[in-house]
């Protein structure tokens, strides 16, 4: 069943990724501005704005490794094709958000009351707790080894010309 029949009236986004990789030939260090973007995607309102751009940036994460972010220089302005640099950051990034949320759980965890459950869910609670907490540590730890992601300095930004 294709994604067609889900989604009847849905607008394809085939032709809209090929015109924006035709338009923009995105390389690392890339600034694209929301203007243009808009620009170049139809028809022209924010939830068709959102899902071309989440489906381009997987595209080319698929096809040839880029990452877009709108975070640091970018934001507010529009989308950057990470550099190297910034995709370091960007995972170092990622690795300590996924540390948070792993102790905000294993502290969820915590709170749970196991008295009143049968004694297997009981085992498998116990299990799901030392998973946790002992993952968290884990991470924890080995994050301490690794500097904190740093901001990027505008070395290499190359914005497109308007269409005229």
């Amino acid at each position: 069943m294709s994604k067609r029949s889900f989604f009847p009236n849905a607008i394809p986004c085939d032709e809209t990724l090929a015109r924006l990789n035709a338009r923009f030939a995105p390389k690392p260090g890339d600034l694209i501005t929301h203007e243009q973007m808009r620009a170049e995607i139809q028809p022209p309102d924010e939830n068709r704005y959102r899902t071309v751009l989440v489906a381009w940036k997987r595209q080319l994460y698929r096809e040839r490794r880029l990452r877009l972010s709108g975070q640091g220089r970018a934001r507010g302005i529009g989308i950057l094709v990470c550099t190297t640099h910034e995709n370091i950051e960007l995972g170092i990034h990622g690795l300590h958000q996924a540390s948070r949320k792993l102790r905000r759980e294993a502290r969820g965890l915590d709170d749970i009351d196991s008295r009143g459950l049968p004694a297997d869910e009981v085992e498998r609670f116990n299990i799901a707790r030392r998973l946790a907490h002992a993952m968290a540590s884990d991470i924890a730890r080995n994050l301490k080894e690794i500097p904190p992601p740093q901001p990027t300095q505008p070395d290499n930004v190359r914005l497109f010309k308007k269409a005229e």
